[in-house]
């Protein structure tokens, strides 16, 4: 039997990817349908949104653009691989609350490689392995679609001397021109892939850092903490052939942490990162802007913005959520205000899931806490974008499990509840506890198993984020509290460069230990 699928939109690869894994179920069950594919650009249906209605083995779909159509198909794809047949009675509509959702993979090394400095990790096979295994990239981009990711972020000091090779500074290539070429045409297949499964590519990179051949030729450091003529020139040409060779994909500048000073920053990013897109805008034939993610880290970007938009219109905005740990859902002080500052200029802005100092080495699937951090970007942060780091962000595909294992394995439960929530936090309590039951059972066996499993998850989650935040040093990277603290840690933070922000941005209000035995010791209320 075969099932009868007319379309009455454009048939583009994102729709065609969506088919693809329809049929593919509906072939596997036996199924004999009818299915019709509707455009809804006019509809009040909000973007990647869409509508399925089935009766008597007939399934209407409606989809507000490629995206939405992708998503209709994979969901009628899973619904007939859960139950075995196509639904006989559905009625239901769908769309994100969030933009842009989806995880990043660091392009970067724990060690420093030899004459270089931090940030600087040319892509090559002897350090980035798994960026060369195709099987592992389609594995991982149909686990992104399954989850309704729309982004994958790609972190980097410098990529653009691994990637393209710039006219008129040839030399400052890093990677020999075999690797060249094979880095250019991986990335443009993981490009054209993604896209196939509605996800957008961005590449990160840092300002200033340079290729080390470029920095030896002239006599420069490879980080500037202040630009100059020939360092811009080269960059703005490097971003220019970069969108020319790679039109689907975007950039996320971080502005420092080498290059000082906003007004150094500011001139960086309107003189020479924006024009380079409009450069390459023009060689590659692009009328529209492609979007660009702006960190906020290391810069004022308060300043910096209201600059950025006279030159460059589509722009969005990224912040660290609880610094590089998870700590809080009630985030306050003055990193929400700087939240709340970008989420006010009018382009979406994201909030980024650091690092996880407090919670690596080890499995973490609070879906509870994550929901309601997922509620907090939006409503307390203004966010309507997600930038999700893996928990094991330095050793990624894998874990530090011994043996290791894979990520995506181990750590299903993390990007499947960040994912969920992005979509829509917004789920009824004992329908959203019904669904994680369900996704436990299908693992450990039974539903007694699956409730005791989840409680625990939940209860365990609160024990990192409460001990962080109320006895550590700071949320930044350098305090792993997993391996602990000594006792004049404990007791004498401040001699360790204790970091307010910690307790006063990144902790909902409550005593500090000091805090806690000075009102002890004088019989004061807590």
């Amino acid at each position: 039997m075969k099932s009868r699928i007319t379309i009455h939109a454009q048939l583009c690869p994102r729709v065609q990817y969506g088919l693809d894994r329809l049929a593919q179920a509906l072939a596997a069950h036996g199924i004999d349908a009818e299915i019709a594919l509707h455009p809804a650009a006019g509809s009040d249906l909000a973007p990647e949104g869409f509508t399925i209605r089935a009766a008597d083995n007939h399934v209407e779909v409606h989809a507000r653009d490629a995206s939405g159509a992708l998503y209709a198909l994979l969901e009628l794809s899973k619904r007939v691989g859960d139950s075995g047949q196509l639904p006989r009675e559905l009625d239901t509509a769908d769309a994100p609350q969030f933009t842009l959702r989806g995880p990043c993979i660091g392009m970067q090394k724990t060690f420093i490689l030899p004459g270089r400095k931090v940030y600087e990790y040319p892509y090559t096979r002897e350090l980035f392995p798994f960026f060369y295994d195709r099987n592992h990239w389609t594995e991982y981009l149909d686990f992104l679609a399954d989850l309704r990711f729309n982004t994958l972020f790609l972190w980097n000091g410098h990529p653009f001397a691994s990637l393209v090779r710039v006219p008129g500074y040839e030399y400052a290539v890093e990677v020999s021109d075999a690797q060249l070429d094979e880095n250019a045409d991986l990335f443009r297949w993981l490009a054209d892939q993604a896209d196939r499964r509605g996800v957008w590519v961005v590449q990160n990179f840092y300002s200033l850092l340079l290729p080390k051949p470029f920095a030896d030729r002239h006599g420069m450091d490879t980080q500037l903490a202040a630009s100059n003529e020939l360092a811009d020139d080269y960059t703005r040409k490097s971003i220019a052939e970069f969108v020319r060779a790679f039109p689907n994909v975007g950039l996320m500048p971080c502005l420092g942490e080498a290059l000082i000073g906003v007004e150094n920053q500011t001139k960086f990013l309107t003189q020479v990162i924006l024009p380079g897109i409009h450069d390459g805008m023009a060689l590659a034939g692009l009328t529209q802007e492609p979007p660009v993610v702006l960190r906020t880290h290391a810069t004022d970007a308060t300043r910096v913005m209201p600059e950025a938009l006279k030159v460059y219109k589509n722009l969005y905005t990224e912040a660290k959520f609880n610094g590089e740990s998870l700590t809080t859902w009630e985030p306050r002080g003055v990193r929400q205000q700087v939240h709340l500052a970008m989420s006010r200029l009018g382009s979406t802005h994201l909030i980024n899931v650091h690092i996880l100092a407090n919670l690596e080495p080890f499995r973490y699937a609070a879906q509870r806490f994550i929901r309601k951090c997922v509620i907090a970007g939006r409503d307390r942060l203004g966010a309507r974008g997600l930038h999700l780091y893996p928990l094991a962000y330095w050793d990624w595909p894998i874990s530090p499990d011994n043996p290791p294992l894979r990520q995506i394995d181990r750590d299903w439960m993390w990007f499947e509840a960040w994912a969920r929530y992005a979509w829509n936090p917004d789920v009824d309590d004992a329908e959203d506890r019904q669904y994680w039951v369900g996704r436990l059972r299908e693992r450990f066996g039974t539903t007694e198993a699956a409730e005791l499993i989840l409680d625990a998850l939940n209860d365990a989650g609160e024990c990192a984020p409460r001990i962080l935040r109320r006895f550590g040093i700071t949320e930044g990277n350098r305090q792993t509290m997993s391996l602990g603290m000594t006792l004049e840690q404990l007791t004498d933070p401040d001699n360790y460069r204790a970091y307010p922000e910690l307790w006063e941005s990144q902790s909902p209000p409550g005593e500090r230990l000091r805090e806690f035995v000075e009102r002890e010791w004088h019989g004061q209320p807590h």
